[in-house]
């Protein structure tokens, strides 16, 4: 294994920092209203019905959003092992 550089280190050290600022907190709280729990819900459906493409909430269609941000939601509750607080806001905190 190589040594790190020292020109690395101050680098490590944000890239610490900014995981622990966040990621540290993210499913301490419920999903807030009215938007996440809302995500949430889309994301569910769509894992649920299998049908990628076309959104629902509730049973109904939804078309108010793209469909990108509610496949990553569903991928990392997937990952992660269900539909949290922390599952849901991953996406969000790690694209910025």
């Amino acid at each position: 294994m190589k040594n790190i550089s020292p020109q690395r280190v101050p680098f490590l050290f944000l890239l610490g920092f900014c995981f622990l600022l966040f990621f540290a907190n993210l499913g301490q709280w419920d999903l807030w209203n009215p938007d996440e729990p809302r995500y949430a819900q889309v994301s569910r459906e769509m894992v649920n019905r299998g049908d990628w493409v076309l959104m629902h909430f509730n049973g109904e269609i939804y078309p108010d959003k793209p469909p990108l941000f509610f496949w990553l939601v569903a991928f990392s509750s997937c990952l992660w092992n269900g539909f949290h607080s922390f599952s849901v806001r991953f996406p969000s905190a790690f694209f910025g």
